[in-house]
């Protein structure tokens, strides 16, 4: 039975192909991989202003590294997360 009180991203940072509009996923303690394929992408530190990533339509399912601390936008995009091994 599927939970009808999932929340958008639940399913992406649960390591599941999810399909997003638009959506800011918050920064984690730990670094994530990201798997992005869509129209945008951006990844960046809100503290200190670093910009990891920045990417525009994307066709093929991309792996991206989001550090710990970092903010992760998309835009009409499929993705989903998994931790990163070290």
């Amino acid at each position: 039975m599927s939970n009808l009180c999932t929340q958008t991203g639940d399913d992406a940072l649960a390591a599941r192909k999810e399909k997003i509009s638009g959506y800011r996923f918050l920064p984690s303690t730990d670094n994530r991989i990201v798997h992005f394929q869509g129209k945008y992408i951006l990844i960046v530190n809100q503290e200190t202003g670093d910009q990891k990533t920045f990417e525009e339509n994307i066709a093929d399912s991309t792996p991206y590294t989001v550090p710990a601390g970092f903010t992760c936008y998309i835009r009409d995009a499929t993705v989903s997360f998994e931790p990163q091994k070290d």
